[in-house]
């Protein structure tokens, strides 16, 4: 399942809307296969078909970062990089808390900006959590502070713990 909506996400990268017949097709295919499917996670709202519940996706989110043994940030940064999940930053790190930046949120890439009044990544969130959680050896907490689908340049999220 989870290949489908990483192909999903990959497809509508290469082919924007609008520039191949052949990848509107595939991406229409995808889709059609992810909404027939019975659970569908986080980024199957990439299909704009359904709206999961930022929990659920939060939940999926802390899943993949459970499965880290991170030693450093980086890693996990540079995992959720290579799982197409966006290209994420560190902004800060001061007295505990730590700011990282995705500039371009799986989350949101397939949703318009704008047309929300609440943030909703919720998988990056979780991800962010339960990687934070490994990497400290401890609970942690994330919060989002700034969302694309709000109109700004990209989601951050506050890392404390």
């Amino acid at each position: 399942m989870l290949g489908l909506v990483v192909t999903l996400v990959l497809i509508r990268a290469i082919f924007p809307a609008g520039k191949s017949s052949q990848g509107e097709r595939l991406a229409g295919k995808l889709d059609r296969a992810l909404v027939a499917t019975p659970t569908v996670p986080m980024v199957a709202a990439a299909a704009g078909r359904r709206i999961i519940a930022s929990e659920d996706a939060r939940d999926e989110g802390r899943r993949m970062g459970r499965r880290l043994r991170p030693a450093f940030i980086d890693e996990i940064l540079a995992n959720a990089e290579s799982q197409g999940w966006g290209t994420a930053r560190v902004l800060r790190i001061l007295e505990g808390r730590t700011v990282v930046r995705y500039y371009d949120c799986t989350d949101c890439r397939v949703r318009t900006p704008g047309l929300t009044t609440a943030s909703e990544c919720g998988f990056q969130a979780g991800y962010l959590e339960a990687a934070f959680a490994r990497l400290h050896d401890g609970a942690v907490h994330v919060r989002e502070l700034a969302c694309r689908r709000l109109g700004d340049t990209g989601c951050e999220f506050e890392v404390v713990g």
